[in-house]
């Protein structure tokens, strides 16, 4: 299964206009749940430390060789609306942004912006989470954080914006020939690769299971999967 990596806001300045948060608070919240949406379905996830700088995420996210990058904005300015943003250089970023938007946009409670060339930004140098994270990079901005309509459905809907998210992605990927793809990879890296399994425990419910898989994907332990009898 391939392995997501999740990049909520840290930008904690950005206040709401209502519900006494931020930007950091509320993209975490979601990405949480994205996480805990995906490990269900044996999915990994990896969840960018709330402490990491973009640089330092992008680096992660590019070291461990995730296979996709998911960046979690809202956005502030008066406009209204969910908007996805992708690189049309990097295989694969389009078509993930647009499925993502597409389920976003199914429980967003008016039209989005739409799906956009994210490297036309800043005179066409583009955001660097498009631009120098290597797989299929994509930043969503799930509303307008100073905007009240906006602002509150962001606060009152987490689980619907997660679920659509991790609905999003899980259908990406079903179906892949991921083992084809990766032989199709190119890296800078000239290096090769080993892969080691490791039995972490053995549980007598699905739920437990589910859990220390989490927890292990927290700590960065990618590829796990879960066997039942």
């Amino acid at each position: 299964m391939p392995l997501v990596y999740l990049s909520p806001s840290n930008q904690n300045y950005n206040r709401y206009i209502c519900g006494d948060t931020d930007e950091a608070v509320q993209m975490r919240r979601i990405a949480m749940k994205i996480a805990e949406g995906l490990h269900t379905y044996g999915c990994a996830a990896h969840l960018a430390g709330e402490t990491l700088t973009m640089e330092q995420r992008i680096e992660e996210a590019n070291r461990i060789r995730a296979d996709c990058y998911l960046s979690l904005h809202s956005s502030a300015g008066g406009g209204e609306g969910i908007e996805g943003l992708f690189a049309p250089q990097k295989e694969g970023s389009k078509d993930l942004c647009e499925l993502l938007y597409h389920e976003l946009q199914q429980v967003a409670p008016r039209p989005g912006r739409g799906v956009k060339d994210g490297m036309q930004a800043y005179g066409g140098l583009g955001y660097a989470e498009l631009r120098l994270v290597r797989v299929r990079p994509v930043m969503l901005r799930v509303g307008f954080h100073d905007r009240p309509e906006d602002a509150g459905w962001i606060c009152g809907h987490t689980a619907d914006i997660a679920s659509a998210l991790a609905t999003g992605l899980l259908k990406y990927w079903s179906g892949r020939d991921e083992s084809t793809e990766r032989k199709n990879e190119t890296h800078s890296e000239d290096q090769e690769y080993y892969r080691l399994y490791i039995q972490y425990g053995i549980y007598p419910d699905v739920e437990s299971a589910v859990r220390a898989s989490a927890q292990m994907g927290e700590l960065g332990f990618r590829r796990l999967m879960l066997f039942g009898q």
